[in-house]
């Protein structure tokens, strides 16, 4: 019974620290004054690419110096739904490599 109560208490751990960096992806895109520079000139889908200096590296290098290694940024993407009314919705996927939990992050900003 201890066993299992260890093993629940993991979980639920995991999954709070999940949330965590959910939270800090959100926030980090949602301040991000280069993602708002790309959207405008038109440069998003370079920002957002695997490479020094773009959304996903940054953000892999907030994740790891929050000490949270074992979630990793699966897949960065936009939509422009409301591309017209100035909204771009940046789609942020979380995998946890322990338990292979996923977890999705939306952003939705606006430019104009």
């Amino acid at each position: 019974m201890i066993l299992q109560y260890k093993r629940l208490s993991l979980a639920a751990a995991r999954v709070s620290e999940i949330s965590a960096v959910k939270s800090l992806v959100i926030d980090f895109v949602r301040t991000d004054g280069y993602l708002k520079e790309a959207i405008q000139s038109n440069e998003l889908n370079v920002y957002l690419q695997d490479g020094e200096g773009t959304l996903k590296y940054k953000l892999e290098d907030k994740i790891v110096a929050a000490s949270y290694e074992d979630i990793v940024i699966e897949n960065i993407e936009e939509t422009n739904d409301g591309i017209e009314n100035g909204l771009t919705t940046i789609h942020v996927s979380l995998k946890d490599s322990k338990l292979g939990r996923e977890e999705d992050a939306y952003v939705v900003i606006f430019t104009k």
